[in-house]
């Protein structure tokens, strides 16, 4: 199932959506087998797994009553994955807080901004997504610039250097 799910994302061509789904997809494929491998065991042991699967569906209920943020968090981070709202790699903005997307989990969001801060952000916590690498993207500079230069002179030399770029041959094509 891995082979499949990592072969049909591969030949779509979206490697970033590679990255983002298929640790995802291992991690509950992974809990499932690993639930119904010790059910498999207790069964064949002897042991009456009516009880217990009973049992499961009592505190399952219990615990989302008890985990209503953590349910909020799954349900809402399966419909940003689900809706391909967000990739590893993205630059985005998330509950206040703006980073390249570095991982996706089921319950969390990792960005870490442009000043190297790490921060982890519940998918609870994002109303709005503000993707700004979707389809295309904005490059902003920050330009340090020592008090006794003249601004306009600073200003000139990156309109140079704009113009260069959108005149290259590589590079020119893929400036909007």
């Amino acid at each position: 199932l891995n082979s499949f799910i990592e072969y049909t994302l591969h030949e779509s061509g979206n490697r970033r959506r590679l990255g983002t789904l298929l640790p995802i997809v291992r991690t509950v494929i992974g809990m499932v087998l690993v639930v119904l491998f010790a059910l498999m065991i207790l069964s064949e042991l002897g042991m009456n797994i009516v009880p217990l699967l009973a049992g499961a569906g009592v505190v399952g209920i219990a615990v989302g009553f008890g985990a209503q943020s953590m349910v909020k968090d799954f349900l809402t981070g399966f419909t940003i994955i689900l809706e391909d709202l967000i990739q590893v790699g993205d630059a985005v903005r998330l509950a206040g807080k703006s980073g390249v997307v570095e991982l996706i989990t089921l319950r969390k969001v990792q960005l870490r901004d442009f000043e190297g801060i790490v921060y982890t952000i519940p998918f609870s916590e994002i109303t709005i997504v503000e993707n700004m690498t979707k389809y295309f993207s904005y490059y902003v500079l920050n330009v340090g610039v020592d008090y006794h230069e003249d601004t306009d002179e600073v200003i000139k030399a990156m309109q140079d250097v704009d113009a260069d770029l959108r005149a290259d041959a590589q590079f020119g094509p893929s400036i909007l």
